[in-house]
C-alpha cells in the first residue's frame, strides 16, 4: 500500500485511507446498488491523488523528498501559497525563503530554488506523463496530457506540454 497513514499522517490522509479500504471491499453504494468498476477505480485514484498531494506539500513525496531538506511542519504549504500569489513568483528568493512563525528564513529551511525544483520534480512524477523510448511514438499523442511531435493545426482540448521530441 502506497498511502502514508500512520505516525504523522494528517486527518485528511487517515480519512482517505479509510475510504480507500471501504471502497475496495464494498462494490455497492449506500443504497445497495452496484457501483461500476470504472467509477470505483476513479474514486480510488482521486483518494490516492489526495494522499500524494498531502505528502508532497509536507515535503515527503515518496520519490522526490531527497531533493528537499526537511522543512518545519507547515512551512512548505505556507511558502507555496505565498509564491502562488499573482501571475509569477514575485516573492521568490533564489537563496532564501519566507518568514516562518514571525521570524525570517533560516539556512536550515529549504530555499525557494530548492522548493521550485522539488515541486517541478513532483509534478513530473505525477500520473499522466508518458515518455516513450526514443523512436517510438506515444500511443495517443493527441488528447493526452503530453504531446510529443510537431504542433498540429488544432491543439487538443486538454494538454499539459508540447515537446518537439521526447526528453
Amino acid at each position: 500500500q502506497r498511502g502514508s497513514s500512520g505516525a504523522g499522517a494528517t486527518p485528511g490522509v487517515v480519512l482517505c485511507e479509510q475510504l480507500k479500504a471501504e471502497v475496495a471491499k464494498q462494490p455497492a453504494n449506500v443504497f445497495g446498488q452496484p457501483v461500476p468498476a470504472a467509477e470505483r477505480a476513479q474514486l480510488l485514484q482521486c483518494l490516492e491523488n489526495y494522499i500524494q498531494m498531502d505528502a508532497m506539500l509536507r515535503g515527503k513525496h515518496p520519490h522526490a523528498s531527497f531533493l528537499l531538506q526537511p522543512p518545519p511542519e507547515g512551512y512548505l504549504l505556507q511558502r507555496v501559497k505565498e509564491l502562488a500569489v499573482g501571475s509569477c513568483l514575485v516573492e521568490f528568493k533564489w537563496n532564501g525563503g519566507g518568514y516562518w512563525g514571525g521570524r525570517p528564513w533560516k539556512p536550515d529551511f529549504p530555499t525557494d530554488s530548492g522548493l521550485v525544483v522539488y515541486l517541478f520534480c513532483a509534478y513530473l512524477l505525477a500520473p499522466g506523463w508518458d515518455f516513450p523510448p526514443p523512436g517510438q511514438r506515444q500511443a495517443s499523442s493527441i488528447g493526452g496530457p503530453l504531446l510529443v511531435g510537431s504542433l498540429p493545426p488544432l491543439l487538443p482540448p486538454h494538454f499539459t506540454a508540447v515537446l518537439p521530441q521526447p526528453p
